[in-house]
């Protein structure tokens, strides 16, 4: 029975209409226990929630370990990476100074070679003088004595 049906029955009653009080109380009981049902399902879809939201909060609960978990590994990863970059600035330095010890190296080697080269270049040009000189002066004597 409706909670407007028992309403209905009370101005009747009051009226002096219809259903007397034993029907009112009836009445009045059935809809007190169709209110109590539909509380204790309330109550029960509470409780049910209530569940759900714990077993959502443990989850939670579980990620947020998960994520401190992933935050230590990123760290201890972000530790590492500055090692590498420190072995790796080290190397570049150390690989630097030795780019400039063999350009050095080679510079030095070609001003050598260089002064080599013109020096023989220069007692070849010598000894070509002093060749062309004796032909020359073999020549004038031949041509003078002859």
């Amino acid at each position: 029975m409706s909670v407007d049906r028992l309403f209905e029955y009370e101005e009747e009653l009051r009226a002096g209409g219809a259903p007397n009080a034993e029907v009112f109380t009836k009445a009045l009981r059935g809809v007190l226990r169709e209110l109590k049902q539909e509380r204790s399902g309330m109550e029960a879809s509470v409780t049910e929630l209530k569940g759900g939201i714990d077993k959502l909060d443990g989850r939670f609960d579980k990620l947020d370990a998960s994520i401190d978990k992933l935050d230590d590994r990123i760290d201890k990863l972000d530790g590492r990476v500055d090692k590498l970059d420190h072995k790796v600035d080290a190397v570049e330095l150390r690989l630097n100074a030795r780019i400039d010890l063999v350009k050095a190296e080679l510079t030095t080697e070609i001003r050598n070679s260089s002064l080599e080269i013109m020096k023989a270049m220069n007692n070849q040009l010598y000894k070509t003088m002093g060749s062309i000189g004796t032909i020359i002066a073999v020549f004038y004597l031949v041509e003078k004595f002859t």
